[in-house]
């Protein structure tokens, strides 16, 4: 049985099957349920074999987790956003021009008991983290404006600054039609990863 208490949660990034399967059914069931979209169920796709995944778990009970897609001069591979002719270096050419390795964050869920606060702000903390280990210096992400702007204000609230681009037309994500999302920057922060202080008492991750 869960208990809810936030403290004997385990932040890891693993490819442990049961894990994932876990992971998957829960981001599938909090999707058709927050964004009423009814037919939506996972798909493994090309993205899922090449990312890596944050798991959220109380003991062998996965919470909550994310994804996070890495694109570089050496894997230059398309990210989840990228589809139906949608390239982020045309909207952001710097990205191309300095060779520079980036990624995209998505799939981020939770249960709803831990929803709403800490938890949410340490997968954040988390996933910045990652991303600074995978040499990002920019992080992508895409949601409908509701979760945008609430994922916005965690950011910066651990000072990360974000930015949502109303001028950029996301394209529909399979099973997705009718959902509007919108693109969303994050500057990865090094110094987060240097204080080595997560938004709680006792870190506990593994990397």
């Amino acid at each position: 049985m869960l208990k809810e208490t936030h403290e004997d949660l385990v932040f890891e990034f693993t490819r442990d099957p049961a894990l994932l399967q876990q992971y998957n059914r829960l981001y599938a069931a909090e999707f058709r349920a927050v964004q009423n979209a009814e037919h939506y169920h996972h798909v493994e796709d090309e993205h899922d074999k090449r990312a890596d995944f944050l798991i959220v778990r109380q003991g062998s009970f996965c919470i909550g987790g994310g994804r996070l897609s890495t694109k570089s001069p050496c894997q230059p591979h398309p990210l989840p956003v990228e589809s139906n002719g949608f390239k982020v270096e045309d909207y952001l050419p710097h990205l191309g021009q300095k060779e520079i390795t980036y990624g995209q964050a998505g799939r981020i869920c939770l249960l709803p008991d831990f929803r709403g606060g800490d938890v949410t702000t340490r997968i954040i903390w988390h996933i910045n983290r990652k991303a600074v280990a995978l040499g990002w210096e920019l992080m992508v992400a895409t949601a409908p404006l509701l979760n945008a702007r609430n994922n916005t204000k965690l950011c910066r609230r651990i000072g990360l600054d974000t930015k949502i681009y109303f001028d950029i037309p996301v394209p529909p994500y399979p099973m997705c039609e009718g959902i509007k999302m919108y693109f969303m920057t994050i500057n990865v922060n090094q110094s987060l990863v240097d204080s080595r202080t997560e938004p709680m008492k006792n870190p506990r991750h593994n990397f």
